[in-house]
């Protein structure tokens, strides 16, 4: 996160006011990909002219705070279509995720592939991601992952969501 993320969590601000759609457990990084190529698909659709950026998310790991990079919607998309690209931009730092959001702070996307020293015993090549904004939005990329059975997710407050998983 960066400091405007941070103080709209603190606050319950977005894109933490409502719901936060969190998969439950890891999935494979085909999966993974898959599932964030759908959620950029919507992403461009929803938002055409967002002005996004990219960061390594910190919240988990230790609450530090950096800021994001631009990043176009084209060159979202060609990273959540390649589970190469996911694998080498993913931070192999514990429990850090790269974080999408746009400067207006309507949603936030984490999403990561777990380095090798997170992997539980005998699995590999596993990631894992959460969503947070509008309900609307929550909702619609719900309804995008009933073509991923294989994947379970679960909607929760955002705010209370990222205040259990808070690392700092």
């Amino acid at each position: 996160m960066n400091a405007a993320l941070d103080t709209a969590w603190k606050a319950a601000k977005p894109p933490f006011h409502d719901k936060a759609l969190v998969v439950t457990g890891y999935v494979s990084v085909s999966s993974l990909s898959k599932v964030l190529h759908s959620f950029a698909r919507h992403i461009e659709l929803a938002c055409p002219h967002a002005d996004l950026r990219i960061a390594a998310d910190w919240h988990a790991h230790d609450g530090y705070q950096i800021e994001g990079d631009p990043i176009s919607l084209s060159d979202f998309a060609a990273l959540t279509a390649s589970e190469d690209l996911l694998r080498k931009k993913s931070p192999e730092d514990f429990k850090v995720f790269l974080a999408v959001y746009p400067s207006s702070l309507d949603f936030l996307l984490r999403f990561r592939v777990l380095p090798a020293d997170e992997l539980p015993e005998g699995d590999s090549d596993l990631g894992e991601f959460d969503f947070s904004g509008f309900g609307n939005d929550v909702l619609e990329l719900k309804k995008r992952l009933s073509d991923f059975p294989e994947i379970p997710c679960r909607v929760l407050n955002a705010s209370e969501y990222f205040s259990s998983i808070y690392a700092g």
